[in-house]
C-alpha cells in the first residue's frame, strides 16, 4: 500500500447478500490524474498481507478462500463462537426435559437447548418416517439418532431457522470436500507436530519428538517416555541417555532378546519370602497346591477347572442365540435388562455379559423354553464366575478412568489382589463391600481378633474350579508383574497414601534412599523453603475410597510391620518439630504429618495437596511431577488405535492416512474439551 494505491472495503448493497470472504479482502483502488482513488476492476486484495487475486465468473469466491488469512479469519471466528457456547453451557438455566437414557440432556453442555415444544401429531408422524427412511437407505445404525453431534447439528439448524426462516438446507450444510478441508485447519491449529520427517529411524523419531515438545518448553531430558518394546522404540529410547523410559510389556515375541538386554524398570530388592506377604491372611488347604501354575500346559488343567471354561462358552452361545433370534426386548420387558454380548477385544465385556445373564437367569430361561432351548449353567456358577473376575473389574475401572494420576493404584491394587485372592474368605468379603451386601461395617482387611465364628459375613463353599483359577490368578500375579521402585514412590509421594501401610520396612527404606538420590540430581538455584501456612480452606471429605485400607488413616495391621513399628517410625520420622528439616523427604513427611486432617491430604487426586506445598517442596516436587506424569497404563495410547480401527472401516477403505490422523486428532481435542466442561459443572 502506497500514495498511489490502496484497498478499501468492497460497497455492499444492503439488499443483498455477501460472501464473508469480503471482510478479509477488499478491492484495489488506484489515484488518478485528478488526485481521486478509482476502483480496478476484476481484482481483490487482502487487507492484511496485500495479496492480489484476480476474480473470475467461473471460479467465484473460492480462491478467496483458499487464502490462508481468509482460513485464520474462519478459525478465529469459530473459536469465539465455540466460547461463547461454552459459556452458556454452564450458566444455562432452560433445557430441555430429561433423556429417558441417562436423565440429563447431553444439549446442555452446548448451551444450545433453549425450550421444549410439544409437537402435533402429524409432526412427529413425518419426522420419524424421515428418520426412518434415512437410517434405511443410507445403512445407519439406529444408535446414531441419540448421537449428542447429530443432536447439536440439528440444534443448530433450528437456531438459525428462528433467525432466517425457513432456509434451504444446502445454503447452511456445506459439501464433503470443504469439511474435510476445514477438519484439516482444526487439526494443524493444535499446537500438536506431524511426523514429517523421512523415515521412521531412531534419529529421526528424536527429532520428532522434540520438535513435538518444544511448544511446551519440554524437551527429552525432562520427559518420562511411555512406550512398547518394539525394535524402532528400543533403539530410539536406548539412545537418549537422560530420558526416562517406562516401557510397557508386549505381545510380540520377537521382542524377547530385546527385553534381556534393556530393561529400564528399577526393581525393589525384597526380602520377603514369596508366601508371606501378609500373616494375617487366611489361607485354605487346597488340592492344587502342588501345580506349578506358571509351567502349567493347556492340557493339564484339572477337569474341575476345564467345566468353568466350558460354562463360559456357553454363556456366549446362550447370549449369541438371543441376539440373534431377537429375543432381546422380551427378555428385557420381563427383567427389565437385556443380555450384553462379550467382545474378543474388551475383556470388560465378558465381565458385563456374565452379569447380565445372572440378573435376567429366569427371565432368559423363560424365553428360550418357548424356543425349545435349555439354559444348561447353573445360577451358582455364574455367582462364583462374577465372583472371581469382580476384583479385576472394579481395580481395572479404577486405574483406567479419568486423566488423573494413577501410578500409586498399581501398587495399592497389586497388595488387593493378593488379600483377595489369598482366600475363599477374602474374595467373599469383597464381593459383599462391592455388592453393599453387608449392612454392618465391613472390616475388608480382616482383623487378627476376628475370628470365623464372629463374622456376620456366611462364607459360602468355593468350588474346586474356581479355586483353582483363583490360587492360578494369586500365583501368576506374583510371578508375571515385576514391581518397579517408582510405584512404591508413587505411594509414598501421595499424601493420603504416605506412610506405605503394608510395606516392608525393607521396602519402604528403599523407596526413601532412591527418592533422596534422585534429589540430588535435581538442581534448582533457589532450595530455600518458604513459611508453611496450614490453614487450608474447608471442604467437605470424600466417601470412604477403593484403597482406604492402605491409607495413612487406616487402622489394619501392615505385614511385617506391627502397629507398634508404624507408631515408633512415626516418632522417628516427626521428632523434630522445626520446619527446616534435614532435607525435603522429611520436609514432605513432617507436613503431610501436620496437615493430615485436611481435606486435601484424604483426596484422591494428590495434585491438590501439592499445588498448596509445591514452593515448599521445590525439589521434591519436581520429582513428583514426573512421577506422577507416568500412567498406570496405556490404555488411554491403546484407545486411540482401537478408535483408529473403527473409522477405517470397510466402507472407508478410501480414508487418506492423513484424515484418519485428522479425525483422531480432533475427536481427541473434542472429547477433552468436553471432558473440561463436565468436571466445571
Amino acid at each position: 500500500m502506497t500514495d498511489e494505491w490502496m484497498i478499501q472495503p468492497k460497497v455492499k448493497n444492503a439488499k443483498l447478500k455477501y460472501s464473508d470472504v469480503w471482510n478479509v479482502f477488499g478491492v484495489p483502488v488506484k489515484k488518478d490524474n485528478s488526485g481521486v482513488f478509482c476502483v480496478i476492476d476484476g481484482y481483490a486484495s487482502c487487507f492484511n498481507c496485500n495479496s492480489t487475486y484476480v476474480k473470475k465468473k467461473d471460479t467465484g469466491t473460492i480462491p478467496l478462500r483458499n487464502h490462508p488469512c481468509f482460513k485464520n479469519y474462519i478459525m478465529e471466528q469459530e473459536q469465539q463462537e465455540s466460547l461463547i457456547l461454552k459459556t452458556q453451557a454452564s450458566s444455562t438455566t432452560q433445557i430441555l426435559p430429561q433423556t429417558a437414557a441417562s436423565g440429563i440432556n447431553p444439549l446442555t453442555s452446548y448451551g444450545l437447548v433453549i425450550k421444549s415444544i410439544r409437537l402435533t401429531l402429524h409432526e412427529k408422524l413425518r419426522t420419524k418416517e424421515s428418520i426412518v427412511q434415512w437410517l434405511c437407505r443410507s445403512m445407519r445404525p439406529f444408535s446414531i439418532v441419540n448421537d449428542i453431534g447429530l443432536r447439536n447439528i440439528v440444534q443448530q439448524a433450528i437456531s438459525l431457522g428462528a433467525k432466517y426462516g425457513n432456509i434451504d438446507v444446502n445454503s447452511m450444510l456445506p459439501h464433503r470436500s470443504i469439511i474435510t478441508e476445514h477438519m484439516k485447519i482444526m487439526a494443524d491449529s493444535h499446537p500438536m507436530h506431524k511426523y514429517t520427517e523421512p523415515d521412521k529411524r531412531a534419529e529421526n523419531i528424536i527429532v520428532a519428538m522434540n520438535k513435538a515438545l518444544s511448544p511446551f518448553d519440554l524437551n527429552l531430558s525432562n520427559t518420562n517416555i511411555m512406550c512398547d518394546r518394539g525394535t524402532c522404540t528400543t533403539a530410539t529410547t536406548s539412545s537418549i541417555t537422560t530420558c526416562n523410559d517406562i516401557l510397557h510389556s508386549s505381545d510380540d515375541d520377537s521382542c524377547d532378546e530385546a527385553d534381556d538386554d534393556y530393561v529400564p524398570s528399577f526393581k525393589i530388592k525384597s526380602k520377603r519370602k514369596t508366601k508371606s506377604h501378609n500373616s494375617r491372611v487366611k489361607r485354605t488347604n487346597s488340592s492344587f497346591s502342588m501345580i506349578d501354575h506358571v509351567k502349567l500346559d493347556a492340557s493339564e488343567i484339572p477337569i474341575e477347572a476345564r467345566e468353568y471354561l466350558v460354562k463360559l462358552k456357553e454363556v456366549k452361545h446362550i447370549i449369541k442365540y438371543v441376539k440373534k433370534a431377537g429375543l432381546n426386548d422380551e427378555i428385557k420387558s420381563m427383567a427389565s435388562i437385556s443380555l450384553k454380548q462379550s467382545s474378543s477385544v474388551r475383556w470388560l465385556s465378558l465381565m458385563n455379559s456374565l452379569q447380565s445373564l445372572h440378573r435376567a437367569y429366569k427371565a432368559t430361561r423363560k424365553v428360550l423354553q418357548k424356543h425349545d432351548r435349555h439354559v444348561y449353567i447353573n445360577p451358582n456358577d455364574l455367582k462364583w464366575l462374577i465372583r472371581l473376575l469382580l476384583p479385576f473389574q472394579v481395580i481395572t475401572e479404577k486405574v483406567q478412568a479419568g486423566n488423573k494420576p494413577s501410578l500409586h493404584y498399581v501398587l495399592l491394587s497389586t497388595f488387593m489382589l493378593r488379600r483377595i485372592l489369598s482366600s475363599t474368605e477374602e474374595l467373599q468379603q469383597f464381593d459383599a463391600e462391592i455388592n453393599g451386601k453387608e449392612k454392618s461395617d465391613i472390616n475388608i482387611g480382616f482383623d487378627e481378633q476376628q475370628s470365623d465364628e464372629d463374622s456376620e459375613l456366611n462364607i459360602e463353599t468355593e468350588p474346586l474350579g474356581i479355586s483353582f483359577f483363583r490360587e492360578r490368578l494369586s500365583v501368576l500375579l506374583e510371578s508375571m508383574f515385576d514391581l518397579d521402585i517408582r510405584h512404591y514412590a508413587a505411594v509414598l509421594l501421595h499424601p493420603k497414601y504416605s506412610k506405605m501401610m503394608h510395606c516392608s520396612k525393607n521396602e519402604i527404606e528403599q523407596t526413601y534412599k532412591w527418592i533422596r538420590d534422585e534429589l540430588k540430581k535435581i538442581n534448582i538455584d533457589d532450595t530455600a523453603t518458604n513459611a508453611i501456612d496450614l490453614n487450608l480452606s474447608s471442604k467437605k471429605a470424600k466417601k470412604s475410597s477403593l484403597f482406604e485400607i492402605y491409607s495413612n488413616s487406616s487402622t489394619t495391621n501392615s505385614p511385617g510391620r506391627s502397629v507398634i513399628d508404624i507408631e515408633d517410625d512415626d516418632n522417628d520420622q516427626y521428632s523434630n518439630n522445626d520446619t527446616t528439616l534435614h532435607d525435603e523427604l522429611n520436609h514432605y513427611l513432617f507436613l503431610v504429618k501436620k496437615t493430615e486432617d485436611e481435606p486435601e491430604s484424604k483426596n484422591e487426586d494428590p495434585q491438590l495437596w501439592w499445588k498448596t506445598y509445591n514452593k515448599d517442596l521445590r525439589k521434591l516436587s519436581i520429582l513428583t511431577r514426573r512421577i506422577f506424569s507416568i500412567p498406570a497404563t496405556s490404555a488411554s495410547v491403546e484407545r486411540q488405535f482401537s478408535s483408529a480401527g473403527l473409522i477405517f472401516n470397510d466402507r472407508r477403505t478410501r480414508l487418506s492416512g492423513e484424515n484418519l490422523e485428522n479425525i483422531i486428532l480432533v475427536r481427541s481435542i473434542e472429547i477433552q474439551e468436553l471432558n473440561d466442561i463436565g468436571a466445571l459443572n
